[in-house]
């Protein structure tokens, strides 16, 4: 019997009339046996139905088990999106935040970077103005002279501190660590910076611990500069008070490292202090402790960047502790190793430093023999170096590009070639290239506004002898020609 589209009910209400039939033919056994098999075939689609009625039921209990869980991992699922979705909203927040402060202190520092630009050109502008109206005596010409001077060397010290940052930001700042004396880099800033202590009625002391070696080994001139901006800028913000500079030996506070010593350095004021909340903000690029030290003490927010950026390629560090109102104390840690012992001689006693050092004045040379060719674009810069080179004895030639350069070395011969990098028509890259390529040997010094690393190395590939920045240093350009020459002679 076919029982496929028998429902549950169905089969149960012939199972009850088989039942009902069989007791009803209780005396009839060949009615019984028919309809007791009759019987066992519906109990037994019964069975079958029950059975896939059962299995129907877990397919459906397992299949809304599924849902469930889908249902649930699509909640949970949810509620991740939506705790992304507020986190991403939080990251946003705060990168907006982050760039709008950076923006506000990008703005500020540009805002001081004119500021401290424009100060010094007022005094150049100014006081060359006056000396060409003419009816100035010859003391108040020198002294207008020293001003400009010094306002184009502080310009020249902001380019150069914009271009540290930059090369310590993309990793080009190179460290040239080389056996030097200490107290003689000591001597040397204090000596410097002294002058401007006095001004401000200001002592300033420095004093070198007798278990320092008199040579370690550092970067001279970075460990210089370091120093010029922490002095410099503990007496622009002490005013009758006092500075010292105190030099040591620390031991490293690391257990699992080598037993090592580091020098440390720290210069001491009695200046205005630095608030509690502003100790490590003064410490980020384009940033000073307030806009109220800005305005009155001036300053571009560059120098405690990049003195920490110098102290750690030093392999140090750079911080700071401070009472507002009462001082601070910056401490300058570096890597002085390997050192050699101290010099015979030395003394513990600590060594002072507050007379004021009185002006180097220029070495006087013997004159200059040779000529010499100047490439370079700009008419006032040939002026400068053919009035400079000639007062020093050389014969000068002039060319305005690369081009022009070649032309006048094919036609005569020259001891020294000054050469421009960037001009129009043919740059100095070019016609050095030409130069070497045509087997002409002359030493060529690069003489270029560009001071990037990348500027020196492309003039060195291309065959230049040697590199000077501008401004040009007088005694330094003619150190290098002389050198130069000397090379030549040999």
């Amino acid at each position: 019997m076919d029982r496929s589209f028998d429902t549950l009910d169905e089969l149960t209400a012939r199972l009850e009339l088989d039942a009902a039939v069989i007791i009803h033919c209780a005396n009839d056994d060949e009615a019984k046996a028919t309809h007791w098999a009759h019987f066992q075939s519906t109990l037994r689609g019964l069975k079958m139905e029950m059975e896939s009625s059962r299995q129907r039921l877990q397919r459906a209990e397992e299949q809304n088990r599924k849902q469930a869980e889908a249902q649930a991992d699509a909640i949970v699922h949810s509620a991740e999106i939506i705790h992304e979705l507020e986190e991403t909203k939080k990251s946003l927040h705060h990168a907006r935040e982050q760039a709008e402060s950076a923006n506000r202190a990008k703005s500020q520092f540009l805002a001081n970077m004119t500021h401290e630009i424009r100060t010094p050109l007022n005094s150049i502008l100014g006081f060359a103005d006056i000396m060409r109206r003419g009816s100035v005596s010859p003391g108040d010409t020198a002294e207008y002279l020293e001003i400009i001077v010094n306002s184009g060397r502080h310009l020249v010290e902001l380019v150069d501190e914009v271009l540290d940052v930059s090369r310590v930001e993309t990793g080009r700042m190179e460290i040239d660590r080389q056996p030097c004396e200490l107290r003689s880099v000591i001597t040397e800033v204090v000596g410097l910076l002294s002058p401007k202590a006095a001004e401000r009625e200001t002592a300033l002391m420095a004093q070198v611990s007798d278990e320092i070696p008199g040579v370690i080994t550092t970067d001279r001139f970075r460990l210089r500069q370091i120093l010029l901006n922490l002095i410099g800028n503990a007496i622009k913000f002490t005013s009758r008070g006092s500075i010292c500079v105190d030099c040591e030996l620390r031991k490293s506070n690391d257990p699992s490292a080598e037993p090592q010593q580091k020098l440390a350095i720290n210069i001491t004021d009695t200046g205005i202090g630095i608030a509690p909340d502003r100790l490590e903000a003064i410490f980020e690029p384009f940033v000073q402790a307030d806009s109220s030290t800005t305005r009155q003490y001036g300053g571009t927010g560059l120098g405690l960047t990049l003195s920490r950026s110098l102290a750690e390629l030093l392999g140090g560090s750079l911080t700071v502790t401070s009472v507002f109102g009462v001082g601070s104390t910056f401490t300058v840690i570096i890597d002085p190793t390997p050192m050699n012992d101290r010099f015979p001689g030395t003394s513990a006693a600590p060594a002072v430093f507050s007379e004021v050092a009185a002006p180097r004045l220029p070495t006087q040379q013997a004159p200059h023999r040779g000529r010499l060719l100047i490439v370079d674009d700009v008419v006032t810069n040939r002026r400068y170096l053919r009035l400079l080179l000639k007062r020093a004895g050389f014969e000068i030639v002039e060319a305005e590009n690369g081009q022009k350069a070649l032309d006048a070395i094919e036609a005569q011969d020259f001891d020294l070639v000054l050469m421009d990098l960037q001009m129009p028509v043919m740059d100095g890259y070019q016609a050095t290239e030409r130069l070497r390529q045509s087997g002409i040997e002359i030493p060529v010094i690069a003489v270029t506004a560009n001071a990037f690393e990348a500027s020196l190395q492309k003039s060195l590939k291309a065959g230049c002898n040697a590199w000077l920045t501008k401004p040009v240093d007088p005694d330094a350009l003619l150190d290098e020609i002389s050198k130069q020459l000397e090379l030549v002679a040999r």
